[in-house]
């Protein structure tokens, strides 16, 4: 199983950034890896959620997410072909009124054989690209 784990200060509220990361219709307007993203069912602070992907593959995917605003949220793994299992989450503490320390946490493990090594590093090489998207978003919206 492929795992990472890294936290950062944002610049941004923690409702901010909740609303960013909670937003995963638009995950595609930001995300270049995620072709479409859409709540498909929504059941209290639960939501499922299908993500059609392209990484070094296409492929889709449906996460349950539980939303814990403005705290952040986690996910586990719904059903689809790649992923034996995904699962990860998003905490946000706020530090002052427009300062968050936000940490992300992803693991995945896979169905195919993907060496560990290369899982490793497909997940470490893509999440600060992936902190930067949510980054460049949170300015475009709060600019």
């Amino acid at each position: 199983m492929a795992s990472a784990k890294t936290t950062q200060i944002f610049n941004f509220s923690a409702q901010q950034i909740y609303d960013v990361i909670s937003d995963f219709d638009n995950y595609s307007e930001f995300l270049p890896e995620v072709k479409k993203a859409k709540v498909i069912e929504t059941k209290g602070s639960k939501q499922t959620v299908e993500m059609s992907v392209s990484m070094i593959k296409d492929f889709t995917y449906s996460i349950i997410a539980t939303l814990d605003a403005p705290k952040g949220l986690s996910w586990v793994f719904y059903k689809g072909d790649v992923f034996k299992s995904n699962s990860g989450s998003w905490l946000l503490k706020p530090i002052s009124e427009s300062q968050t320390e936000v940490t992300y946490e992803v693991s995945a493990d896979f169905k195919i054989f993907v060496p560990s090594m290369i899982s490793k590093k497909m997940i470490e090489v893509s999440l600060p690209k992936m902190m930067d998207a949510y980054k460049q978003r949170l300015k475009k919206l709060n600019s």
